[in-house]
């Protein structure tokens, strides 16, 4: 799998702001999965709908098997995204690859708008 293909097909879409990919490492398997972090543009919304055809150009093991919006993503001094477990605790919706069919289905809780808002008039 490319990260960089993955994160510049998500980055295409117009919803999201910032994509960036990395691995998990499952503490019981050790297996290793992929999984990718997006911020989402304000008043824009990622759907499943999109995420499948942004990645669909990626064959089928290249893919990402979570994608995962985060409220904002540290980046580093060069401002690339900057990924750690206390960014991914923050996550809201999440879509994992369904394997059989190829396709994202959405498993986590959806961004509330009250919480979104909330947060801006504090800003």
């Amino acid at each position: 799998m490319s990260p960089r293909q993955v994160e510049h097909a998500l980055g295409e879409l117009d919803a999201v702001d910032l994509a960036a990919c990395y691995p998990v490492v499952d503490a019981v398997t050790g297996a290793v999965s992929a999984e990718v972090a997006v911020t989402v543009r304000e008043a824009q919304t990622l759907a499943a709908e999109s995420l499948n055809s942004a990645l669909e150009r990626i064959e089928p093991g290249g893919r990402p098997d979570i994608v995962r919006v985060v409220e904002e993503m540290p980046v580093t001094s060069w401002y690339r995204p900057s990924i750690t477990d206390r960014t991914v605790e923050r996550a809201g919706q999440a879509w994992r690859l369904d394997s059989a069919s190829g396709a994202y289905r959405a498993f986590g809780r959806p961004r509330s708008s009250a919480v979104r808002s909330a947060k801006e008039s504090a800003r």
